[in-house]
């Protein structure tokens, strides 16, 4: 299944309002799309450093 990511304050802006993370679960739901997970970008950009430090470690 695709995974489709974006930046939540973008996307309440434009639907005119802020949604907590269950009124935004639903939201999706009803437009038929499944929201695995809610992932900040801080956490993000640790996971990708973390990934990254792994490769260049593997190739010593």
């Amino acid at each position: 299944m695709p995974t489709v990511s974006l930046k939540c304050d973008l996307l309440f802006r434009a639907l005119g309002r802020p949604y907590t993370d269950g009124e935004f679960d639903e939201l999706c739901f009803e437009f038929g799309l499944e929201l695995d997970e809610i992932t900040s970008e801080k956490e993000i950009l640790s996971k990708e450093q973390g990934l990254q430090r792994k490769d260049k470690g593997s190739n010593v």
